[in-house]
Parts: C-alpha cells; sequence; structure tokens
C-alpha cells in the first residue's frame, strides 16, 4: 500500500470529529497561516483534504452531500454506496460526488 493510501475503520461521525480534532490542533500549532485556495463553495477547514474517500457503508443522500463537500480536495472525488430514498437502507447505488456535494455519476 502507498504511504498516502490510508484506511480507517471508523463511522462517518467518528472520522469527521477526528479530522475535526486534528485540523484543530494544527492550527493552533501553525497559527492562522493557512492557504485558503479551495473554492468559496467548497466548506474549507483550511488544512490537507483528500484526493479521494471511499465509504463502505450506506449512507444517506445528503450525508454524501456533506461528506464531499468537508473531507474534498478542489479535485477530489467521493464514492459511496447511496440509499435509493432517504432512511431505506435495502437498495443502494454508487454515487460519485465532487468536492461541491454534486452528484457526477
Amino acid at each position: 500500500q502507498p504511504p498516502t493510501v490510508k484506511f480507517f475503520h471508523l463511522t462517518d461521525e467518528e472520522f469527521l470529529e477526528a479530522f475535526h480534532q486534528q485540523q484543530q490542533y494544527q492550527k493552533q500549532q501553525q497559527g492562522d497561516r493557512c492557504q485558503d485556495d479551495y473554492p468559496s463553495d467548497c466548506l474549507n477547514f483550511g488544512y490537507e483534504r483528500f484526493d479521494a474517500v471511499v465509504v463502505n457503508f450506506a449512507i444517506n443522500p445528503k450525508k454524501g452531500e456533506e461528506l464531499s463537500r468537508k473531507l474534498l480536495k478542489p479535485n477530489g472525488r467521493l464514492l459511496a454506496p447511496v440509499n435509493n430514498i432517504p432512511d431505506y437502507w435495502f437498495e443502494q447505488n454508487f454515487l460519485l460526488y465532487d468536492c461541491k456535494g454534486r452528484v457526477l455519476s
């Protein structure tokens, strides 16, 4: 596995909390010296985001939008099995999102 590839055995909420805590720590260590080069409609924590995120469990459409906006670099992609009907956990399609929360496929 390449050193830039990481796997996490966490729920989406656990991962978002850990990601936010790491960014808060980095911000404290570096002050407010971060580059803000993300489009304004991508939520920017100000620090490193991801080129790709793969979710390995079913999520609702709104969660796919939220995760992609919070975690992706401007050209990043998020792939996840998304419920065809919100909160109906028995039928999903794999969807690909961009950093703006838009479905690409």
